[in-house]
């Protein structure tokens, strides 16, 4: 395959969408081969070095709502396997996304007053990472049943997410974005 583009942006959107063309055309047939597959959206984040540009920024935050759709779904908690012994121990029965979450807010941060809204976007990553976090520690629930269902992935919020979004809102000329500050304080 030939890249007309050879910018890290090109070899990220071709390495995505060869992924999912493989899943459309193998339609299931090919183990846990998954279209949103977090893995695949876990590396295309990482891989992200800036949002100076539009559509990486775009793609970044696409991706980014993607990953959280599949991980915060449960209808996806199955995607380690069952429970059933079907997998080995070896197999990870969830995915630590927090190194994605925390990219797209240290991306956003870099932006400072470059794009507004900065600290909105960056705050509803943060926002983001607390469902993930929730679900990781509580599971999904079961109608009728005592025991909940595991989360697909976990995530361990530290202080620099929190600094981060914090600093954002401090260099914000959005007057309501000091009330948010305190806000985002209290719930630390």
């Amino acid at each position: 395959l030939a890249l007309k583009d050879s910018s890290s942006a090109a070899r990220i959107e071709l390495l995505k969408s060869i992924h999912d063309a493989l899943c459309q055309a193998t339609d299931g047939q090919i183990g846990k081969l998954h279209r949103d597959d977090p893995y695949v959206l876990f590396h295309c984040i990482k891989s992200i070095k800036t949002f100076n540009i539009a559509a990486m920024m775009t793609k970044g935050y696409e991706w980014l709502g993607i990953l959280h759709e599949f991980v915060v779904d449960p209808q996806n908690a199955g995607y380690f396997g069952s429970g059933d012994g079907d997998a080995d121990e070896s197999t990870p029965q969830s995915i630590d996304v927090n190194s994605a979450y925390l990219h797209v807010i240290r991306l956003t941060a870099r932006l400072r007053d470059s794009s507004p809204g900065a600290a909105s976007k960056a705050r509803d990553v943060l926002d983001k990472m607390h469902e993930v976090y929730s679900l990781s520690n509580s599971g999904h629930e079961r109608s009728g049943e005592a025991s909940a269902i595991p989360a697909v992935a976990t995530v361990d919020i530290r202080y620099n997410a929190y600094n981060l979004v914090l600093g954002l809102y401090r260099d914000s000329r959005n007057a309501g974005d000091s009330s948010k500050a305190l806000d985002l304080i209290q719930r630390m």
